[in-house]
């Protein structure tokens, strides 16, 4: 197991909704082979007041 570390900015989504959108790091995009499309599923559990996320392909 490896663990790596990226910063991504947060920016608004839309100007009528309250989400926002980030940039997946280029490093993941080459390690997963993503393309423009490609669902993303996201999962996370709190653990000792820290959020623990996964993130990994969806069944497209």
């Amino acid at each position: 197991m490896r663990t790596m570390t990226e910063i991504t900015t947060a920016s608004k989504a839309h100007s009528r909704f309250h989400s926002f959108k980030t940039t997946i790091p280029n490093s993941l995009v080459k390690e997963w082979k993503l393309k423009p499309g490609e669902k993303l599923e996201w999962s996370w559990i709190v653990i000792n007041n820290k959020m623990v996320m996964t993130i990994k392909k969806a069944n497209n």
